[in-house]
């Protein structure tokens, strides 16, 4: 078999003729070309002094620079061993993936890249050194990354912004998978307990630190999630649930297959009373729908409509909900891994009553007791009456602490069992090459208090209960993570996702969160 070069490829393509722009399938050959003699020469210099390399002069010559940048931006004169070593692993890395992705791109159109991990793997292995002397030989976005940074955030900012500079060079447009994990009844302070979820998302991407929902119940939030709007406009203002929402209206699943051929996937909980209101029928703009029937304890033993046939999971481990579910969506993955995809995973972890599967139960069994200063706090002269009145008869029961300590430590290893599915999925799409054209948000649809205030249920205005965790990964457009401390809340997922999709999007309430992947200050909701 014959491998041409970038170069003899531009040859194939230079007889179309026209005027030079960048974002043709010709200009995007020539960049991959002129990327590899411009590395080489960047290199020359370094070693052995000489004029400097030339600038581009193509239609894509800013697209060269910026590659350029992240490969030598800053690199000082006379480096030391360690940081020249990882910088020309980096070099070589980018060197290969342009020119692969390139190609991929132009004559394929393909939306993944075959071999993306090798550029993870010969940069973990070519700058370990380098890092841990507290070393970043890079430039570009990537050098604003934290200086504690590990090798394989490094490898992830670089091939994510090389991502999306080749695409902008070749002129092909890759718009984004989706996928949105939604657990259910999870506090924003659980998220320290999940260190791979906060290891592979929270820490390569955006985490929301004030991200709060608008109706601390759960039906009528994912009511919310699915439109784009407040509870009195979708209509969905208690947990009626499925019996009290219109299924044919237009949700943000209906949207992305209609307006852009997304093939889409509800797993898991929807709302409250499907089995009474749906049986059978799956909603409009659903391709695969394994969603639960049931409404409590749906860890094991469950009923899932499966794209119309009704099933029910048996007792062993093997049927274990949360597992069970994120099988299916890794398989969807595979199977649409050349089209758009919205896949939204929705476990019901770790929801009363909480039971972990066996590989975690105990895990936390040396918690510590939880007791803040707002623990069972009665304060009647300064509490409003209805919580007065909610929290009587639990300030009473003396047993009643220590089956809330019980129940946290078992929510808290329900959701080990979503941290293994969070890092199920991204083994996943790193190895199908998916993991820098995919918008992975994790959320939840309320928190819930641990007796703060003398309460155990949600639907109340306190922070416990409105406060959940939020964090957003999306390697082609989020290239350092950061910590976000503006208000934002579930209205803000349609108008999101719809921006990225290209898709154009009716009124709703919420605004796109996109501006802030870029990072600076942008003007926002109080």
């Amino acid at each position: 078999m014959v491998v041409l070069s970038a170069a003899a490829l531009l040859g194939l393509l230079v007889a179309a003729g026209g005027e030079p722009i960048c974002g043709t399938s010709e200009q995007g050959l020539r960049f991959a070309s002129e990327v590899q003699d411009r590395l080489r020469c960047e290199r020359r210099v370094r070693r052995e002094g000489g004029d400097l390399c030339a600038p581009s002069t193509s239609a894509c010559r800013d697209s060269v620079e910026r590659v350029v940048e992240l490969v030598y931006g800053g690199a000082p004169p006379g480096e030391s061993v360690a940081p020249r070593r990882c910088r020309n692993a980096i070099r070589k890395a980018t060197q290969r993936f342009v020119l692969q992705r390139t190609k991929e791109l132009v004559f394929l159109g393909r939306r993944r890249a075959t071999r993306a991990s090798d550029f993870v793997g010969a940069i973990v292995e070519g700058c370990g050194d380098a890092l841990a002397a507290g070393s970043l030989p890079v430039g570009g976005v990537c050098a604003d990354l934290p200086a504690a940074s590990s090798t394989a955030n490094v490898a992830f900012c670089l091939r994510g912004r090389l991502e999306e500079i080749v695409q902008a060079a070749s002129g092909v447009t890759v718009v984004p998978n989706f996928l949105f994990i939604l657990t259910d009844d999870q506090r924003w302070d659980t998220m320290e307990f999940m260190p791979l979820t906060r290891a592979l998302v929270s820490e390569r991407g955006l985490e929301f630190t004030e991200s709060f929902v608008v109706t601390s119940l759960c039906c009528p939030d994912r009511a919310t999630i699915l439109t784009g709007l407040y509870a009195h406009e979708h209509g969905l203002t208690t947990n009626k649930g499925a019996l009290g929402f219109d299924h044919q209206r237009d949700t943000i699943a209906r949207r992305l297959q209609t307006g852009a051929g997304y093939r889409t996937a509800l797993l898991g909980k929807y709302l409250l009373n499907t089995r009474y209101a749906l049986g059978r029928l799956v909603p409009p703009g659903w391709d695969e729908w394994h969603v639960f029937l049931g409404d409590l304890d749906l860890y094991y033993g469950y009923l899932l409509n499966q794209n119309g046939v009704l099933k029910r999971a048996g007792l062993g481990e093997r049927a274990y909900s949360t597992d069970r579910l994120a099988g299916f969506g890794r398989t969807l993955m595979s199977r649409w891994a050349d089209e758009p995809w919205f896949v939204y995973y929705a476990p019901f972890a770790p929801h009363w009553p909480p039971r972990p599967p066996k590989r975690h139960a105990g895990k936390f069994d040396d918690l510590p007791p939880f007791r803040p200063p707002s623990f069972r706090a009665k304060a009647k002269g300064q509490k409003p009456k209805w919580v007065v009145r909610a929290g009587a008869l639990l300030a009473l029961a003396e047993a009643e602490p220590k089956k809330t300590d019980e129940r946290r430590r078992l929510q808290l290893e329900a959701l080990l069992a979503v941290d293994d599915a969070v890092a199920g999925f991204s083994m996943r799409l790193e190895a199908l090459g998916l993991t820098d054209n995919t918008v992975l948000v994790y959320t939840s649809d309320n928190g819930l208090p641990w007796l703060e205030h003398g309460l155990r249920t949600k639907n109340n205005p306190y922070e416990e209960s409105i406060r959940v965790p939020l964090a957003i990964r999306y390697p082609k457009r989020i290239h350092v993570p950061r910590i976000i401390d503006e208000l934002v809340q579930p209205i803000d997922f349609y108008p999101t996702f719809t921006e990225l999709a290209d898709v154009e999007a009716p009124p709703v309430h919420g605004r796109s969160l996109v501006p802030f992947f870029a990072g600076g200050a942008i003007p926002w909701r109080e």
